[in-house]
């Protein structure tokens, strides 16, 4: 069987990264979960996913952000952790946006626009501060 990036490892732990991706209007990206995926399936959430053993949690991040988007991240700032999800927001990226198979959508989404979307409660709520001091 041919691995898809993205898929299970060996290696993961419980300990998740996600990451915020702010584009130059300060919108935020949200993925469409897909029906092949476990938790929260045709849910929306940030891009991210488990930490490997060998990575920090802020390495993860970055390295699921590319696995879901084909974004390079940068200049992260850890926002907050809460239990095993450590939340951090991009302030650039570089690339073309183009998800993997566990999304099969994706959005770029302002402080009025959350409402529209049926987002993970955690994140809508961490979404829902971020974007809202953003645009105050």
């Amino acid at each position: 069987m041919v691995e898809r990036a993205g898929e299970a490892d060996e290696k993961d732990t419980d300990q998740v990264g996600l990451v915020v991706v702010l584009d130059s209007k300060e919108r935020a990206l949200i993925l469409k979960r897909s029906d092949e995926v476990d938790y929260a399936s045709g849910r929306w959430s940030v891009p991210g996913g488990h930490i490997q053993e060998d990575e920090t949690y802020e390495e993860g991040a970055i390295r699921e952000t590319k696995e879901e988007t084909q974004l390079i991240v940068s200049n992260l700032d850890h926002i907050k952790s809460k239990g095993n999800l450590h939340y951090y927001v991009a302030h650039g990226f570089e690339g073309e946006l183009k998800i993997n198979f566990e999304h099969t959508d994706s959005a770029w989404v302002s402080h009025e626009d959350l409402d529209k979307y049926d987002i993970v409660e955690e994140t809508k709520n961490m979404l829902t501060k971020l974007l809202k001091e953003v645009y105050e």
